[in-house]
């Protein structure tokens, strides 16, 4: 009896130190700026296995290395006075960069499921997001319609809304290490001359760790952001201890310059924790052998 009592405590707290899948509590009813979000032209999806031979990259720790630039345009200047100092502000104006270049997702699958998460762009024609936030993990099946809308407030006006076709490639699904946890999406259209990209970045181990990184998403069709240390875990995991909510998958983590260093994936349960997968070398060049950053 002592023994099968021990057994079931040791399950208990297994299952609790799993990480959550940060998009998951956003499969309740959503709120859509528009009656014909699910028009969008269905996207093409090639899971990152079956295109690379391999499930995800692993690198090891080296030098920081820049593989893109951030972009601001013009009619999108950064207006700092809306940036809160302490804590998750929420942001006035999303219109503004960087957040202009940060998209509320709205996903269909061929499921039948819907969900919201976060992109941002990385370049003309380029988006990252997790990989949970383009296949529904309830049931195995793939995103068929994409819909991204930057600058989104709550009372639903936006800015742009892109749905327009899409191709996405994603890590693949599963296990409890978060390295796979990552996907980029192409589009067929320059959405990033209007909205602005963040550049990309691979930072070594030693700058990285400690380092006080930047992470703004959407919940509910509201962007905030906030601030915080973030810890170096392995090659491709990074956890941190900026201020999220269930629906931040996807959201970029970035420093002051705007480069993006790891995308907002999941979050714990048993300590107040979040997890980032890191924009590594070997993921920067997959990127830009799909046409990412074209």
């Amino acid at each position: 009896m002592k023994k099968l009592l021990c057994l079931t405590l040791a399950l208990l707290i297994a299952l609790l130190a799993l990480p959550v899948s940060a998009e998951e509590a956003e499969k309740a009813p959503m709120q859509i700026s528009d009656t014909d979000t699910n028009i969008a032209t269905p996207a093409i999806d090639r899971s990152l296995q079956e295109l690379l031979g391999h499930d995800y990259p692993e690198d090891a720790e080296g030098e920081t290395a820049i593989f893109s630039e951030p972009f601001i345009p013009d009619e999108v200047m950064p207006d700092r006075r809306i940036v809160g100092t302490d804590d998750r502000k929420t942001i006035s104006d999303p219109s503004k960069y960087p957040y202009s270049a940060i998209a509320y997702m709205v996903v269909h699958a061929e499921c039948g499921c819907d969900w919201t998460g976060s992109a941002f762009m990385v370049g003309k024609r380029g988006a990252m997001t997790a990989s949970h936030c383009l296949v529904c993990t309830t049931h195995n099946r793939c995103a068929d319609r994409i819909t991204l809308y930057f600058g989104h407030k709550p009372n639903g006006r936006y800015f742009y809304k892109y749905d327009d076709g899409t191709s996405y490639w994603y890590g693949n699904i599963g296990g409890n290490d978060r390295g796979w946890d990552y996907g980029y999406i192409r589009l067929n259209s320059n959405v990033g001359e209007r909205t602005g990209w963040f550049g990309t970045m691979a930072m070594s181990d030693s700058e990285l760790n400690g380092a006080i990184m930047n992470l703004a998403g959407y919940r509910q069709g509201e962007i905030k952001r906030d601030y915080d240390r973030v810890t170096v875990v392995n090659a491709n995991v990074i956890d941190h201890r900026i201020d999220t909510e269930k629906g931040y998958s996807g959201c970029p983590i970035y420093n002051d310059d705007y480069y993006a260093v790891a995308i907002n994936v999941a979050e714990y349960t048993n300590y107040e924790g979040n997890i980032g997968r890191r924009i590594t070398g070997s993921l920067q060049n997959d990127m830009r052998a799909a046409g990412i950053f074209d």
